[in-house]
């Protein structure tokens, strides 16, 4: 609506101002000068006057309004409140126990299925596991809308984005993304852990937002780890390059292939360092790898993947670490079973939850 009333000012005012032009090339010096005397003369006239400059200063005023909202609201510029967009749908995924895509107009689709595909086309068009969703919630009057996706604990996703870039997203994550990116802006923004191999764009960088962080990159591959609940927030660079800034912009730093990035949230201290890649992507392969892996960040992985409580003592298995390989399509029991062999352990499974316990020595 603003930029009809925008367009029709616009086209208003260049009316008038070819109006005044032709006028005065059609009206002699002396014509004019009489004209003016007349003016001077008259009260009624004056008034004319007052009325014709205030009908250009709204209009000029309507332009400059138009313009700075243009500005300043354009998909481009503005900021996006996406923990807003989370808040808001916060009921559906506490009672939500499969993968649940939110649409722009809020309908919800769940997903039954261990793992499933989202592919959008350029159009924002979607299929879900290779089946095609009818989406009549994408508005025509808008440039950008939004969808999300929201993966329980227990299951894992992945979306193709409409430009190609590929998201494969972990256990307990939530992800809020365009339909379809715009030709300047590409950003989706993540709680939880995310693994993307970005198209590249050197005109079009892609952002990968937190409620901490902010990645950009031009094309490369690389995994975010942002759980809420979590101490930390990470950036593990496969590819390319990575500039991460944190959400104040206060630290802004570039890392390499096989570093990563850490962010204390209490601290905001900031930390990187070299690592095996394989390591921090493995769970997107089916498996976990870990090498000197405190034992409390072990058993939190473990309770993601497989949707299954586990009690123990967090400041007591942070004095232990474990090296290793956990296959992922072993269950949760056979999963503990080799744990305590490698490091003294010992667990009960008591109703819905698993009591862990360092074992005692006899």
């Amino acid at each position: 609506m603003q930029k009809k009333q925008y367009k029709s000012s616009l086209g208003e005012l260049r009316t008038i101002i070819k109006s005044i032009k032709v006028r005065e090339r059609e009206i002699s010096f002396e014509t004019k000068d009489e004209m003016w005397k007349n003016i001077q003369a008259s009260t009624i006239c004056k008034t004319v006057q007052l009325r014709l400059f205030l009908r250009y200063a709204a209009v000029i005023a309507l332009l400059a309004a138009t313009g700075l909202y243009l500005y300043f609201h354009n998909y481009d510029n503005e900021i996006i409140d996406y923990e807003l967009f989370i808040s808001e749908n916060i009921e559906v995924q506490k009672e939500a126990k499969n993968v649940v895509v939110i649409l722009p107009d809020q309908n919800v689709i769940e997903v039954e299925d261990s793992n499933v595909e989202l592919v959008l086309d350029v159009q924002g068009e979607m299929s879900i596991n290779a089946k095609t969703v009818n989406n009549k919630s994408l508005s025509k009057h808008s440039s950008i809308n939004y969808s999300q996706l929201w993966v329980p604990y227990g299951k894992t996703s992945s979306i193709v984005m409409s430009d190609g870039t590929k998201v494969w997203i972990n256990s307990g994550s939530h992800v809020v993304y365009p339909t379809k990116f715009s030709e300047q802006k590409r950003e989706i923004y993540v709680e939880g852990e995310v693994y993307l191999e970005v198209t590249r764009n050197p005109d079009c960088p892609f952002v990968v937002q937190t409620n901490k962080l902010e990645i950009e990159v031009l094309g490369t591959s690389f995994n975010v780890s942002a759980y809420k609940n979590d101490d930390s927030q990470s950036v593990v660079l496969a590819t390319g390059s990575v500039s991460v800034r944190d959400a104040k912009k206060e630290i802004s730093t570039t890392i390499k292939p096989n570093q990563r990035f850490t962010f204390e949230n209490t601290t905001k201290e900031t930390r990187i360092e070299n690592v095996d890649v394989l390591g921090s992507i493995s769970w997107k392969y089916g498996f976990l790898l870990f090498e000197k892996e405190k034992l409390d960040k072990v058993f939190r992985k473990i309770e993601r993947y497989y949707n299954i409580p586990l009690k123990y003592d967090s400041k007591k298995m942070k004095d232990i670490s474990l090296s290793g390989k956990l296959d992922l399509k072993e269950n949760i029991e056979e999963i503990l079973q080799i744990i305590s062999i490698t490091v003294p352990i010992e667990y009960e499974v008591r109703d819905n939850e698993i009591e862990i316990n360092i074992k005692t020595t006899k």
